[in-house]
């Protein structure tokens, strides 16, 4: 009896691993977290974007990062700020908030995913699966 508890035991606890780690595979898989080079992936796999290399310029902006893609023939931004530091946090709050920012006195529709900021959507003809795609990462 002793020996059989030991072994039920030992087999549970490898099928529950196991189990464990599939779950966590998959989560991963379906919902991508992280890096700038993570979104740029995930936003021209779901979208069909294309992208040249172009890393867009981030001073306007106060942004840490940023680049653009090419969707439907135009060209959509995405800006990375640190919410750890005064200008970040105020820029995604504002954001958050009202559901634009101004660039150099221009206004432009903008969506916030945790520290990313994604403009240039507005007027494009994928706007509706930008925002859900954005949303998702």
């Amino acid at each position: 009896m002793k020996r059989f508890c030991k072994t039920f035991c030992a087999i549970f606890f490898f099928a529950s691993c196991t189990i464990l780690t599939l779950c966590m595979t998959s989560c991963k898989t379906h919902v991508p977290r992280g890096s700038v080079e993570e979104l740029a992936a995930y936003m021209m796999k779901m979208n069909n974007g294309l992208w040249d290399g172009t890393v867009a310029s981030t001073q306007d902006v106060q942004a840490e990062t940023g680049f653009s893609l090419e969707i439907a023939k135009k060209q959509v931004f995405f800006f990375e700020y640190n919410p750890n530091l005064k200008k970040g946090k105020a820029k995604l709050e504002y954001v958050k908030k009202n559901g634009y920012m101004y660039i150099l006195g221009s206004k432009f529709d903008a969506e916030v995913n945790g520290n990313y900021v994604m403009i240039g959507h507005g007027e494009n003809p994928k706007k509706a699966q930008l925002i859900q795609t954005f949303k998702e990462f």
